[in-house]
């Protein structure tokens, strides 16, 4: 089915909003059916997802479900689900998920693991400081092939239990404009990313 749908990702280069980057994903069981006609499908996902695009917000744990939408097609058998997110280097474009279930979990355990580690290695520095106040600044590399809202649902996941310094950054010098997202501070979790997010110079 992914395969059916990829050519939508340069069709659609140039018609979708640019100040966020989109995921297309076919529902569970959705097999490549012999009998589908794949340009009829597309002709008709096509106008489906610039409407829906526009309407959409980026998301985040604040704004979950609004950056998405659930669709159903007379030329396709299985449901779509299109979500918004920040645009990253991404703007505009529009991702096909190739992913086969249970991928989604895999990727999560991994990027709990690997920002755990992160944590455990770097905490115990930070904390040595008290009482000076101590910020914990975290570059992810894989943000460039997920988002924000992931890394932060695995942020959480990774500190339950440990004992976290007063603020955590994590930088997104991947980004055509480099910024900082303050996502943890004086014991909260920040959920509105866009309010706390602070803008960074340019890298050389």
């Amino acid at each position: 089915m992914e395969r059916l749908l990829l050519p939508l990702e340069y069709e659609l280069v140039g018609l979708l909003p640019t100040d966020r980057t989109y995921r297309l994903a076919a529902g569970l069981g959705a097999v490549a059916d012999k009998l589908l006609k794949p340009d009829l499908v597309r002709a008709a996902l096509r106008p489906w997802i610039i409407v829906k695009a526009r309407s959409l917000i980026a998301g985040t744990p604040a704004s979950a479900p609004r950056h998405q939408v659930i669709g159903t097609l007379d030329e396709l058998p299985v449901e779509v689900t299109l979500s918004a997110w920040h645009p990253g280097h991404r703007g505009g474009q529009l991702l096909v998920l190739r992913s086969r279930p249970g991928d989604a979990d895999q990727m999560m355990d991994l990027r709990v693991e690997r920002v755990g580690k992160a944590l455990r290695t770097k905490l115990p520095k930070l904390l040595d400081q008290a009482p000076a106040r101590t910020v914990l600044v975290l570059e992810d590399p894989d943000m460039a092939t997920s988002n924000m809202s992931e890394v932060w649902i695995a942020l959480r996941r990774a500190a339950r239990g440990l004992p976290l310094c007063d603020t955590i950054v994590i930088v997104e010098t991947w980004l055509p404009e480099p910024s900082a997202v303050v996502v943890y501070d004086d014991g909260t979790w920040l959920e509105d990313f866009n309010q706390h997010r602070i803008a960074l110079p340019p890298t050389a």
